[in-house]
């Protein structure tokens, strides 16, 4: 009997769920070499080149002359690869890889919120008691009586709520491009980001006004050599 596609998701969802458990336990092994932020950026570049090279082989860089899709990029690039990495790498500093594994359980909670309440959807009373669970399993990690508090449990929990942000232009982009370009405009994006708040996280230098501006030229002129922008009139 042939799935429906909202099964298809429910499976893929469960699957990145047991391959994510990983996730925290490689991170914080890493940070015994490099900080926290050096491991996000030298993680997101390798991405970005390992994208690279599926969306070379699979021959799809014209999709990237598509100016609506660098729109839902650079959104994606701020609540996910920025803001949601961001947070969860620096977290995972002053908390355990148990505590962040199950956290991080609540971004689910925050989709459910994102997608039923502010786009209309309605929820079931299953979808209900669900979300009240969650609810009760985070108060749990994060006060476990109040007597070992984590605030790297709190940057991991504020970090699940730009998911759902994250995950809705994702689902636009993925309208008109397919999945590893967008992964990998997600990772190009955040990268100069990610080096400017290491810059000035962990070598104390402050971003100036001309690296900030600098990004605004570079970011156009990305714009204009993939013809997403055209100083010539359309007809």
């Amino acid at each position: 009997m042939a799935l429906s596609e909202q099964r298809k998701g429910e499976s893929l969802i469960g699957l990145s769920g047991s391959i994510w458990a990983f996730f925290p336990v490689i991170t914080v092994l890493s940070y015994s070499w490099i900080p926290s932020l050096h491991s996000l950026a030298w993680s997101t570049l390798f991405a970005t080149l390992t994208f690279a090279v599926i969306v070379s082989y699979r021959k799809r860089w014209g999709e990237l002359r598509n100016p609506q899709l660098w729109r839902y990029a650079l959104l994606i690039a701020l609540f996910i690869g920025i803001l949601f990495y961001g947070l969860y790498y620096v977290g995972l500093e002053t908390t355990t890889p148990g505590n962040a594994a199950i956290i991080a359980l609540f971004e689910v909670f925050t989709a459910s919120v994102f997608f039923h309440v502010f786009r209309g959807e309605k929820i079931s009373f299953s979808h209900a008691v669900g979300a009240f669970l969650m609810i009760v399993g985070a108060v749990i990690v994060l006060a476990q009586g109040f007597t070992d508090f984590h605030i790297g449990d709190l940057l991991i929990l504020t970090a699940t709520f730009f998911t759902p942000m994250g995950n809705y232009f994702q689902q636009r982009a993925r309208a008109i491009a397919s999945s590893d370009t967008i992964m990998f405009m997600r990772s190009l994006l955040s990268v100069p980001f990610l080096t400017l708040l290491i810059a000035w996280v962990i070598l104390a230098q402050q971003p100036t006004v001309w690296q900030l501006s600098a990004l605004i030229p570079l970011v156009l002129g990305v714009l204009f050599l993939t013809d997403n922008l055209s100083l010539r009139r359309q007809s």
